[in-house]
């Protein structure tokens, strides 16, 4: 299993380094990234224009706290077909964005 979530953590890492509107810091031991998305002042309305926008549902980084603010929270733990398709929607709607 730890090797399965690995792979999955580099496919999103990967992805999400070469996105310039975001700020990674690459996981330890947990199946989530929390990227920071420069600019971002209303995580709250960022996820919800990317649910209606791309179908694709991200927690906003204000749930974890004031600290939080400006992020979003991507988990790894669905399939690796899955994965490639939400990074495609992410970069899609930050290229608009």
């Amino acid at each position: 299993i730890k090797s399965v979530y690995g792979k999955k953590r580099k496919i999103m890492g990967d992805y999400l380094m070469k996105i310039p509107k975001l700020q990674t810091i690459w996981t330890k031991g947990a199946y989530y990234f929390f990227p920071r998305v420069l600019g971002l002042t209303d995580s709250l309305r960022f996820c919800d224009e990317i649910m209606q926008k791309q179908q694709l549902a991200v927690s906003p980084g204000s749930e974890f706290g004031p600290g939080g603010e400006g992020c979003i929270r991507l988990c790894f733990g669905k399939s690796e077909d899955e994965i490639h398709e939400g990074m495609r929607r992410l970069q899609n709607f930050l290229n608009d964005y």
